[in-house]
């Protein structure tokens, strides 16, 4: 009896981790779905891991995977970017630190995409005071802006404790190179980075880099240091 019981432990232990597959091991079906193009159906098993996650509270899986169906769910939607940035911020209220800023950080990414896909296009609309939070189409491109540097802002809030959070956890979330690994080894390391790269970006501060150049000349260049400084 004994070992009847012992065997129908084992099966039923096996059937649940066939169920309930590793994350590596869903990640895996996942891609290879999208490479086959079968979007929709990476989409759903997306869905469902997500979910798991949650219930789970693996945040940084559950992060993962809502970058992937924010991916996946602009393939098959038009103008899915005011959808994506509603649950941005609805996940940004419920997910614990320091996950909550690494999705601002994303969020301050798909604001700049979509500034840099609408830049000339929306360049004559002019500011309202009241845009719909909730619909992209009614913000100006100065309001795209100062939307992505409070983004910006809030993802490298708190810098004591994001510096004791390594970046191993989410640099794949983030794209980040081997170099960077290296060189910016903490979460706040990886945000604050980011944020730099925003600020280095002509594209969204031509006005402000024009009139720099306008006002620098050889000869402040060549200057004595006190008057270089100034």
């Amino acid at each position: 009896m004994k070992k009847l019981l012992l065997g129908i432990f084992i099966i039923s232990q096996n059937l649940l981790f066939a169920q309930n597959p590793s994350y590596k091991e869903s990640w895996i079906q996942i891609n290879s779905l999208e490479k086959d193009g079968k979007v929709e159906t990476a989409l759903e098993r997306t869905n469902i891991l997500m979910q798991r996650a949650k219930s789970e509270k693996k945040y940084d899986e559950l992060i993962k995977s809502k970058i992937y169906h924010y991916r996946l769910y602009q393939i098959n939607h038009e103008n899915a970017e005011s959808y994506i940035l509603q649950d941005i911020n609805n996940s940004i209220a419920q997910i614990p630190f320091p996950f909550d800023q690494v999705l601002q950080s994303y969020k301050a990414e798909l604001l700049s995409d979509y500034y840099r896909q609408n830049r000339w296009s929306r360049r004559e609309q002019k500011q309202i005071d009241d845009p719909d939070l909730k619909d992209l189409s009614t913000w100006s491109l100065e309001t795209l802006k100062d939307s992505i540097h409070a983004a910006h802002k809030k993802s490298i809030a708190n810098p004591g404790k994001l510096a004791n959070f390594p970046n191993s956890e989410i640099d794949v979330l983030l794209n980040a190179k081997t170099i960077t690994r290296d060189f910016r080894p903490s979460i706040y390391d990886l945000l604050a980075g980011r944020y730099l790269e925003f600020l280095r970006d002509e594209s969204f501060f031509s006005t402000e880099f024009e009139d720099a150049k306008t006002e620098i000349s050889k000869e402040v260049l060549f200057a004595t240091d006190s008057r270089f400084v100034d």
